[in-house]
C-alpha cells in the first residue's frame, strides 16, 4: 500500500512539474533558513558547556549602589573573594581566578634549546641567625616571597635560584618586614633601592647566545590564572600535568597554536619566552600546553601565566576590583545557599568602606553557561551574545518556515478544482476517506524529503557566508551532533504533517457524485482560507521589509551623526612597548618633534585612550570641593596632553585648554558638560576654578569646560567625563594629516617611529574605522534582518505566483470571451491582478501599527535615534506592492496575451 501511495504521488508530482517545483523551492528556503538558525542557536547554547563540572561553575560578580541607587554591575570582583569564599563559605569546593594582562604586549624567545640560557645563583646571608624562617623577594619571582622560602646550612641562610643573566633587585623578608641585604652594597637607586646583584653572560652562554636568535611577536590572550584553572575548567592540556602547570610564580602555559607559532616543530617544554613592556621584560619558563580554545567559549586566551607571580598579598586585598573569580559548588548545593553568606562577608572586609562611602555592595553568582547569552555586565571578560537576539532569529526563521508551508497548504487547495474529478473517480470505485489521506500525506512525504535534500545542501553551501553574517565561525562539524539532527527531523515531520494534514482533510471530503457532474465549485470557505493566508504571509514580509528599513535608517544615521568631534584624518599610532623608561621622554619629544615637521602633518596629541576606546579608569565618589554630596554618575577619567583638543577640533564653553603657561595645571582638569552638570554646576562658566575632589585626597581645578561629545557610540547618552594632564605618558599618538599624499605621509611616520623607537611594531590605524568598528554588531544584525527578509518576501511572492498560475488557468474561458468582446491587455491584467493586489494593501494595513511598535521597541534601546516618520512605512509598503504586481503580472500578462481562441477550446 505505501510503495503504492509513494508511486502515485511521484507521479502526480512529476506531471505537474511548476507545481512541485514551487513547492518544493519554497519549502527547502525555509527549510535552509530555519536550519541555519537552528545551528547557530545550538551553537550559541552550547557555550561552555563542554566542561566537566559546567553544571557546578559559577562566577562571582558584583553590583554596588550608592546613596540606595544602583550605581553599577561588574563582571570582576576582589582579589581576595576567592580564597575568602572558599574558607569561610560552606559549598565552595574549588576556585580559580583570571587577571588580565592589559592589553597586548610582546612576547619572545629564543629559537633553539634554551638549557644553557641559565645560569645557578646563590645567595647567601648571616643576618638572621635568630630567624625562624627567612623569605627571598625579587624582580625574578614577582616580589613573592613565598615562592623562594631560604634554607638554614648552618649559620646561613641560602637560596638557590637559576637565572639567565641580567640585572635583578631583592629584599628578604622576615617576620613580615622586607629589609635589604646589609651585606651586599649595590643597591639600586632607580628601583627603591633594592638590593642589587648581576648574573654575568658566561662562555658557555656566549657561544650559546651566538647560535640563537630572538624572536618577538605581538601578543594578545594574556591572563594570569590560579593554579586551580585546569581542575575547574576543561581545557585539556597536550603537555604538562594540569595539576601543577601554574603552580610556580615563573610559569606559563602556552595554546597550541601558540607553541607552533614561536618553537614550530619544537617541544615547547622547559622554554623559556619573555613578556616584555617598555624595558621591563618577565621570563617565564613554559610548563605546559593546551589545545586551542574552542570558539563556544566565553573565555579565550592564548597565554596562562601564573596568579602568583602577582604576588601573595592580593589574596587579601579587598580594595581592587580587578579580577575575574569562578567558584565552583559541591554537588547539591544551590547558588542562593551559598549567595546567603556573601552579605556577612562583604561586612565584615568591606563594611567600613563602604559606610565612608554612604555605598553598598553585593556579590552573585552567574551560572557558567549562562554567561554568554544572559550577562551584560561592566567589564566583562569578552563581547557576549544577547539571548534576544536568538529568540529574534528564531522567530524570523520560523515566520519563514511558516510561510513556506503556507505555500504548500495555498498551492494545494488551490488545485482542488484540478483534482476533484480524481478524488471523485477514486471514491466511486471504492477508495476511502482514509486511503485518499494516506494518497495526499505521501504526495507531502515525497516532497518534503525532495526540499530536505535540496535544503540541505543550501545550508552547506551558504554556511561560510552566514558565519560572515553572524560574525561567528559555526564548525561544520555540526552535522555529527545528534542535537543536529535531532531536531532536522522534527522539522522534518512537523512540515510534513503541517503542510500535508489541511490538503489531505480538504481534498479527501469532496463528495463524488457533485464532483462526477461538474458541479463542484470551491466553497467560500476555502476561498477565504486561502486568501487569509496570503494576508498573512504579506503581513510578514511588509513587517520584516519595514524593520529592515528601520534598521538601515538607525545604523546610517549612528554612523553619520556629527560627534561634536572631527575625528577623519586622524591616524593613531600606538605607543611603543619595548622602551628604556628613562630615556622615555626625550624619545617622545624627538618623535613627536619629527612628526610635527612633516608638511602634510597638522597636529599632535597623546592620550590614554581615543574615541571609541573602552575607558581605562572610570569612578564615582567625585564632588564638588565643600559639598556633601557625593555626585552618583560613574565619571570616565581620560589623561591628555596639551593639544589633544585643538587636535580634535573640541570647542571650549568656558576656561580655556591646558597649557605649558600654566605650571598649576598638572593640578588641573577639564570637564565635559555633562560632568559639569553631574558635578551640580549651573552654567559651564561657573565650573571653571572650581575644585572637584577625586577621593579623600585628590583636587583638582576646573581650568575648562568643552562641550559634550561621542566618545563612544550612539547607543548610549553622553558620558561625564574629566580630562587629567599628561603630557607624555599616553597610549595612542593622534595625528592628524591632510588627505592629500597620505600614503607617504604614513610611510614617514613609520620611519620615524621607527628610528626613535627601534625594535618595536608599529601599530596605527585611522580613527574613523576604528570608531565605525563598534558598529561591527550592528552591521551583522542589519545583515541577518536584510537576508530573512529577502528570503521571506520571496517565499511570499512563490506562493503569490502559484496562486496566480491556478487563478488564471481557472478563468481561461473568460479571458478568451472579454477577448473577443474587446477587453484589452490592460483590462485583462487589471482584472486578474486586482484580487491579490487588494490582499496585499490588506496586510499593509494590518502590519503598520504591529511594524510601528516593533520599530518604538528596538529604537528605545538607543540614546541617540531616528524620528518614526510615514515614509519608514510608505517606501516598504510600496516595494512590497511592486513586487506583488511584477509576481502577478508575470502570469497575468501571459494569459492577456493568448489567442482567444485557445483559450475557449481550453478543456
Amino acid at each position: 500500500m505505501l510503495r503504492n501511495y509513494l508511486t502515485i504521488a511521484y507521479r502526480n508530482l512529476t506531471k505537474h512539474k511548476a507545481f512541485s517545483f514551487t513547492n518544493s523551492l519554497g519549502l527547502a528556503v525555509g527549510m535552509a533558513a530555519c536550519l541555519l538558525v537552528l545551528q547557530y542557536v545550538v551553537f550559541e547554547f552550547s557555550y561552555d558547556s563542554f566542561h566537566t563540572q559546567a553544571d557546578h561553575i559559577y562566577r562571582l560578580a558584583g553590583r554596588r549602589f550608592v546613596a540606595g541607587q544602583l550605581d553599577g554591575e561588574s563582571a570582576q570582583s576582589y582579589h581576595a573573594a576567592g580564597p575568602t569564599l572558599q574558607k569561610e563559605v560552606p559549598g565552595i569546593s574549588q576556585f580559580t581566578r583570571l587577571r588580565s594582562w592589559y592589553g597586548n604586549t610582546m612576547v619572545s624567545h629564543i629559537a633553539g634549546q634554551q638549557t644553557t640560557m641559565f645560569q645557578p645563583v646563590v645567595i647567601r646571608t648571616k643576618q638572621f641567625t635568630d630567624s625562624t624562617s627567612v623569605l627571598l623577594a625579587g624582580n625574578f619571582n614577582g616580589w613573592n616571597p613565598n615562592e623562594n622560602p631560604m634554607q638554614r646550612e648552618g649559620n646561613e641562610w641560602v637560596a638557590r635560584l637559576n637565572l639567565v643573566p641580567g640585572k635583578y633587585s631583592y629584599k628578604f623578608v622576615v617576620n613580615g618586614n622586607w629589609v635589604n641585604d646589609k651585606d651586599n652594597p649595590l643597591v639600586d637607586t632607580t628601583d627603591n633601592n633594592n638590593s642589587l646583584f648581576f648574573v654575568a653572560e658566561t662562555e658557555n652562554y656566549k657561544k650559546a647566545a651566538q647560535t640563537f636568535r630572538e624572536v618577538s611577536f605581538k601578543e594578545d590572550g594574556i591572563y594570569f590564572a590560579d593554579a586551580t584553572f585546569f581542575n575547574v575548567f576543561t581545557f585539556p592540556l597536550i603537555k604538562g600535568n594540569p595539576k601543577t602547570a601554574l603552580h610556580e610564580s615563573n610559569s606559563v602555559v602556552i595554546s597550541e597554536s601558540i607553541a607552533r607559532k614561536h618553537f614550530g616543530s619544537e617541544d615547547p617544554m622547559g622554554k623559556l619566552i619573555s613578556f616584555r613592556q617598555n624595558d621591563n621584560a618577565q621570563p617565564k619558563l613554559i610548563t605546559g600546553v593546551f589545545k586551542d580554545v574552542p570558539a563556544n567559549s566565553h573565555l579565550q586566551f592564548n597565554f596562562l601565566l601564573s596568579y602568583r607571580s602577582l604576588g601573595s598579598d592580593l589574596d587579601m586585598n579587598w580594595q581592587w576590583f580587578q579580577t575575574y573569580t569562578y567558584v565552583v559548588l559541591a554537588p547539591g548545593v544551590k547558588p542562593a545557599e551559598v549567595e546567603a553568606n556573601f552579605p556577612a562577608i562583604i561586612d565584615k572586609y568591606r563594611g567600613p568602606a563602604l559606610q565612608a562611602d554612604n555605598a553598598k555592595e553585593e556579590l552573585f553568582l552567574q551560572p557558567l553557561q549562562q554567561i554568554h547569552l544572559y550577562s551584560d555586565l561592566k567589564r566583562e571578560i569578552g563581547v557576549n551574545n544577547s539571548i534576544t537576539t536568538i529568540y529574534f532569529l528564531l522567530i524570523i526563521a520560523t515566520f519563514i518556515l511558516i510561510l513556506a508551508w503556507v505555500n504548500y497548504i495555498n498551492l494545494s487547495t488551490a488545485r482542488s478544482i484540478e483534482r476533484a474529478k480524481e478524488v471523485g473517480i477514486r471514491k466511486v470505485v471504492g477508495a476511502s476517506r482514509s486511503q485518499l489521506i494516506g494518497q495526499f500525506m505521501a504526495e507531502s512525504l515525497v516532497l518534503n524529503v525532495l526540499a530536505a535534500v535540496f535544503a540541505m545542501t543550501l545550508v552547506q553551501v551558504a554556511l561560510p557566508y552566514f558565519n560572515d553574517f553572524t560574525g561567528q565561525q559555526m564548525p561544520l562539524t555540526l552535522w555529527k551532533e545528534s542535537t543536529f539532527w535531532l531536531l532536522f527531523i522534527g522539522l522534518f515531520m512537523a512540515g510534513t504533517l503541517f503542510s500535508g494534514l489541511y490538503p489531505a482533510f480538504a481534498l479527501s471530503s469532496f463528495q463524488p457524485v457533485s464532483v462526477v457532474k461538474g458541479k463542484w465549485r470551491s466553497s467560500a470557505s476555502g476561498i477565504m482560507l486561502r486568501k487569509s493566508l496570503v494576508v498573512f504571509q504579506f503581513v510578514i514580509s511588509v513587517l520584516l521589509i519595514t524593520g529592515t528599513f528601520t534598521v538601515y535608517r538607525q545604523i546610517d544615521f549612528m554612523q553619520n551623526q556629527d560627534l561634536g568631534i572631527n575625528i577623519d584624518q586622524i591616524m593613531v599610532v600606538k605607543s611603543p612597548f619595548i622602551v628604556n623608561n628613562k630615556q622615555f621622554s626625550q624619545k617622545f619629544d624627538v618623535f613627536r618633534n619629527q612628526v610635527l615637521q612633516y608638511p602634510n602633518v597638522r597636529h599632535f596629541a597623546s592620550t590614554d585612550v581615543v574615541p571609541g576606546m573602552e575607558d581605562m579608569y572610570s569612578d564615582n565618589g567625585i564632588k564638588r570641593e565643600g559639598s556633601e554630596d557625593i555626585s552618583l554618575s560613574m565619571f570616565s577619567l581620560i589623561w591628555a596632553d596639551y593639544d589633544f583638543i585643538s587636535t580634535y577640533g573640541i570647542k571650549l564653553l568656558a576656561g580655556r585648554a591646558f597649557s605649558k603657561d600654566f605650571s598649576t595645571d598638572k593640578e588641573g582638569a577639564i570637564i565635559n558638560e555633562a560632568a559639569a552638570k553631574a558635578l551640580g554646576f549651573a552654567s559651564a562658566q561657573e565650573a571653571v576654578n572650581n575644585n572637584i575632589m577625586y577621593g579623600k585626597d585628590n583636587k583638582y581645578k576646573v581650568v575648562g569646560v568643552i562641550n559634550n561629545y561621542h566618545q563612544k557610540t550612539l547607543k548610549s547618552d553622553y558620558v561625564p567625563m574629566i580630562f587629567l594632564l599628561n603630557p607624555q605618558d599616553g597610549r595612542c599618538y593622534s595625528i592628524k594629516i591632510e588627505a592629500k599624499d597620505a600614503g607617504n605621509t604614513v610611510a614617514a611616520i613609520e620611519k620615524a617611529y621607527q628610528s626613535v623607537f627601534p625594535g618595536n611594531p608599529f601599530e596605527y590605524f585611522f580613527l574613523d574605522e576604528f570608531f565605525d568598528s563598534q558598529y561591527k554588531t550592528d552591521r551583522h544584525f542589519r545583515r541577518i534582518f536584510t537576508l530573512f527578509a529577502t528570503l521571506a518576501i520571496f517565499v511570499a511572492c512563490l506562493g503569490l505566483l502559484g496562486l496566480a498560475s491556478f487563478a488564471t488557468v481557472q478563468r481561461t474561458k473568460e479571458i478568451g470571451i472579454r477577448k473577443i468582446l474587446g477587453a484589452s491587455v490592460n483590462q485583462i491584467i487589471y482584472l486578474l491582478s486586482k484580487d491579490f493586489l487588494g490582499l496585499v494593501l490588506l496586510a499593509n494595513l494590518i502590519a503598520w501599527p504591529l511594524a510601528y511598535w516593533a520599530m518604538y521597541e528596538w529604537l528605545s534601546t538607543y540614546a541617540f535615534r531616528i524620528n518614526i516618520n510615514p515614509w519608514l512605512f510608505i517606501i516598504p509598503s510600496i516595494l512590497v506592492f511592486v513586487i506583488a504586481l511584477l509576481t502577478v503580472s508575470l502570469q497575468t500578462i501571459k494569459s492577456a496575451k493568448s489567442n482567444p481562441v485557445k483559450s475557449l477550446r481550453y478543456e
